[in-house]
């Protein structure tokens, strides 16, 4: 529930649907699942994209999209910025599947670790710090139990 547009209901179901999430040995195992991995057609030796696979849990691809619906519409979160910066390229379900899958990997990645979620933001540092922007945006604390 650290995560911006992720409340109890939707965490709730999130956890309920994945089970035991050390079942999966990478994100994209996890994201595969949910069915929000891009799909790939082949004929006469040319591949084409097509959309996601829809092969996964539809009910947690449902309430993805939705956190990611939700993401799209706020401000100054590292998600939205994401989400308008692939708005600008692609067609906006294409940015909101996208924003779900990097979700999807985020939460395993939180999971995982033991960590809450917490956002960098590099405009308000100072230039006098060593720090660089490219920090990994998760807390060091860890979840208790």
């Amino acid at each position: 529930m650290s995560i911006p547009g992720i409340a109890f209901i939707s965490g709730s179901v999130i956890l309920s649907e994945i089970g035991n999430y050390r079942d999966f040995q990478t994100p994209e195992q996890l994201a595969k699942w949910c069915g929000l991995n891009p799909g790939e057609n082949e004929s006469a030796g040319k591949k084409r994209k097509c959309g996601i696979t829809k092969r996964g849990s539809k009910y947690i691809r449902v309430v993805l999209v939705e956190a990611a619906q939700t993401i799209a519409n706020m401000k100054n979160t590292g998600l939205s910025r994401f989400y308008k910066r692939l708005s600008k390229k692609k067609e906006h379900n294409v940015a909101i599947v996208a924003v779900a899958r990097k979700l999807i990997c985020l939460i395993y990645h939180l999971l995982i670790n033991q960590e809450f979620y917490q956002e960098v933001d590099c405009r308000k540092r100072k230039k006098g710090r060593n720090e660089s922007c490219h920090e990994p945006s998760l807390k060091d604390e860890h979840l208790d139990g």
